[in-house]
């Protein structure tokens, strides 16, 4: 009976050492998806997920933040130079 419970059955699938187990899911339009499609022929990745890691990961992405008061005064000088 104990040789039977040490024995190990490599029989399967071997367990990965860094498992990826998040998952996040994008909706798009047809027409969204119509250019990621064309964007991802061009590059010529055959996988969706390495396309989406790779522009996520690998290429530089600019943050640009707004703010409303200066957005605001822009406005109303350009008021002010149009009616001049």
């Amino acid at each position: 009976m104990e040789e039977k419970k040490k024995r190990k059955q490599s029989t399967g699938r071997k367990p990965v050492v860094d498992p990826a187990n998040r998952k996040i899911t994008i909706r798009m339009n047809e027409q969204e998806f119509v250019r990621f499609e064309r964007l991802m022929n061009i590059a010529e990745i055959k996988d969706k997920t390495h396309y989406i890691k790779s522009c996520i990961f690998d290429k530089k992405i600019s943050i640009i933040k707004i703010n409303k008061a200066d957005m605001d005064y822009v406005k109303k000088t350009d008021r002010v130079l149009c009616s001049i």
